[in-house]
């Protein structure tokens, strides 16, 4: 979580700074802000379906997330394309094959309805489970949510969010739930937090892989001496 709010943080000044350049002159108004897109449709279903975990991480049972940082130029195109963060060389080389098999074209960021340059993050999660599915924090958090039982909904918010920090609605979520116990302070960070996320992070991508281990008995005969 830690290095996530203080790339946040980073990115935050970054937008903030063009924000003031482009209404400067409009100071007695809020921006509108709209974050860039792919223009080929909806981002996640594409990366989504294109992702594949590397063979090479399968193999050596490597997982974690790879955190991929670039440019949306005004112009519409991703430029500057660096990687953040990464367990490995294959799983870096894995998201970054499948970012680029997009096509360049994209709606750039605007504020008031002017394209301007901005970074964004993408983060592929690689997650191997061997003799188990994935868990279902979320799923049964937000059924707990809606029964009103928010300190056990709370537990498992918080375990979700220890298992991926990149998702706005998780915090969301979990301040609403805080907002049920009291916790007014708690609810207003983790508002805060959902809210870089959305404007900092395109979307995150989980890559599965699944599998089951085998354990195979060996019977020895050993023949008796007459």
């Amino acid at each position: 979580m830690k290095r996530l709010i203080i790339l946040s943080t980073i990115s935050l000044l970054f937008f903030n700074s063009l924000v003031f350049s482009q209404i400067s002159n409009k100071t007695d108004s809020l921006p509108i802000i709209e974050n860039a897109k792919y223009f080929k449709g909806d981002l996640n279903t594409i990366l989504n379906s294109n992702a594949k975990y590397p063979t090479d991480g399968l193999k050596s049972n490597v997982q974690g997330d790879v955190v991929l940082s670039f440019l949306i130029t005004k112009n519409g195109k991703l430029d500057s394309l660096v990687i953040l963060s990464s367990p490995s060389m294959a799983l870096s080389t894995a998201s970054v094959v499948t970012l680029n098999s997009l096509e360049n074209e994209w709606i750039p960021c605007k504020i008031n309805n002017s394209s301007i340059d901005k970074k964004y993050s993408i983060v592929f999660r690689y997650r191997m489970y061997l003799n188990t599915t994935p868990p279902t924090y979320k799923k049964d958090a937000d059924r707990l949510l809606k029964k009103q039982k928010f300190e056990k909904a709370l537990k498992l918010y918080n375990k979700a969010i220890k298992e991926n920090q990149y998702d706005y609605e998780l915090f969301e979520a979990r301040a609403k739930t805080k907002e049920n116990l009291g916790d007014n302070e708690g609810a207003k960070e983790d508002r805060a937090t959902s809210i870089l996320i959305k404007n900092e992070i395109l979307t995150f991508i989980d890559v599965v892989g699944l599998g089951m281990t085998k354990t195979v008995t060996k019977t020895y005969v050993t023949s008796k001496p007459y």
